[in-house]
């Protein structure tokens, strides 16, 4: 393809401020809006032709909505698996919801200890409630089943040969 051509296709190719305009508002941060616009635009630059201004903005919305898709959204689980991992786990119940919203917008003392005014364990409370409610002597909290499997396989294979 001469020069020529290739540079009147490129004028062809909208501005992003062009393509941002005809879009609209949408519910996601403007950053990412242009981030897919110019992706778009830039599949489109690799094309032999540049397709008609509403094609171009059919496209960059279609990708907009794919994005929005994949965000997290409510969904009903009719697997039949209760704790399921593809769907977030096990739902929180109202009681935690409260807690969290008590807790969640403020700093807390996740590493503090108040009583000594030094740095405390992550874990300290939750581990000592959780070995009371066993009747263990200790307990230890992880943060997934990963890092659970991993200490359980250690605890059971700690004196056995390799």
């Amino acid at each position: 393809m001469h020069d020529e051509v290739k540079s009147r296709l490129r004028r062809d190719i909208p501005a992003v401020s062009k393509v941002l305009d005809a879009l609209g508002d949408y519910d996601l941060p403007r950053p990412l809006i242009v981030d897919v616009v110019r992706r778009e635009l830039s599949k489109v630059r690799a094309k032999a032709e540049t397709p008609e201004f509403g094609s171009i903005v059919d496209l960059v919305r279609g990708s907009i909505e794919g994005l929005r898709a994949s965000r997290l959204q409510p969904v009903i689980n009719g697997t039949g698996i209760v704790i399921h991992t593809n769907f977030g786990r096990a739902p929180l119940a109202p009681q935690a919801i409260c807690a969290l919203s008590k807790i969640g917008p403020a700093y807390s003392n996740l590493e503090y200890d108040l009583g000594t005014s030094e740095r405390g364990g992550r874990g300290n409370y939750i581990e000592k409630a959780l070995a009371l409610l066993c009747g263990a002597e200790s307990a230890t909290v992880v943060n997934n089943c990963a890092a659970a499997l991993v200490l359980i396989v250690r605890h059971f294979t700690r004196n056995k040969p390799e």
